[in-house]
C-alpha cells in the first residue's frame, strides 16, 4: 500500500500534530473526531460533578426517585440540573434531618445512661470533673446541661462529641447537636441556638 504524501506528514506529524491535521485537511472526520473530543470532555465533567455528591444522596436518588447515578452520567445531567436538583436537595434534607434526629437519640440515650449508672460509676464521674473543672462546671457537666463561658471540653463532656462542625462564620465556630446549635468564639460557648 502506497501513502500519500499528506499522509505520510500526517503520521510523521505524531498523535497530536495528526488530529490537528485530520481536522483542518478532511471535513468529514473532523467533525466525528471533534464530536468524539467533546463527548469525552462533557463526559469527563459530568462525572467529575457527580463525584462530588456525597454517597447518601446518590443511593436516596437511586432508591426513592429510581434515578441511579449511572444512568444521570449518560444523559449528561449534572446536578445542578433543575430537572434533578429538586430531588437532591429533598435528599439532602432528609439526610440532615435524619442525623440531627440520631445525634438527639444518641444525646438522650447518654442522658439516660447517666441517670442509670450506678452510684459508684457516678460519684468518680463527678469526683473526676471536679478536680479536671471544678465543682460548679462539674454539676452542671453531670446534670448533661451547658452554659455561657463553659470551654469546648466542658460542652464535649456534657454533650459529648457534636454530629457537624461549621467554621464558616470567620471568628465563630458552631456545633451541631440535633436542632441545638452551640455557637463559641474565642473557645468559650457564647450562645446556643435552637
Amino acid at each position: 500500500m502506497r501513502l500519500s504524501a499528506s499522509m505520510r506528514y500526517a503520521l510523521r506529524a505524531g498523535a497530536l500534530g495528526c488530529a490537528c491535521y485530520v481536522l483542518l485537511a478532511e471535513p468529514a472526520w473532523s467533525q466525528s473526531i471533534g464530536d468524539i473530543f467533546v463527548n469525552a470532555l462533557k463526559s469527563a465533567v459530568v462525572t467529575g460533578a457527580w463525584a462530588k455528591v456525597d454517597q447518601p444522596t446518590k443511593d436516596c436518588l437511586a432508591n426513592q426517585y429510581n434515578t441511579p447515578q449511572d444512568s444521570l452520567i449518560q444523559q449528561g445531567i449534572l446536578p445542578t440540573d433543575p430537572r434533578i436538583a429538586p430531588q437532591i436537595q429533598a435528599c439532602q434534607q432528609g439526610a440532615q434531618a435524619q442525623q440531627q434526629q440520631q445525634t438527639e437519640q444518641q444525646r438522650e440515650q447518654a442522658a439516660l445512661a447517666a441517670q442509670q449508672a450506678s452510684p459508684q460509676l457516678q460519684a468518680a464521674r463527678k469526683k473526676e470533673l471536679t478536680a479536671k473543672y471544678g465543682r460548679k462546671m462539674a454539676d452542671v457537666i453531670v446534670a448533661g446541661q451547658i452554659k455561657l463561658g463553659m470551654t469546648k471540653d466542658e460542652v464535649t463532656e456534657a454533650w459529648g462529641s457534636p454530629s457537624a462542625v461549621d467554621n464558616n462564620t470567620p471568628g465563630k465556630e458552631k456545633w451541631s447537636y440535633g436542632s441545638d446549635i452551640a455557637v463559641f468564639t474565642g473557645g468559650k460557648l457564647t450562645g446556643v441556638e435552637h
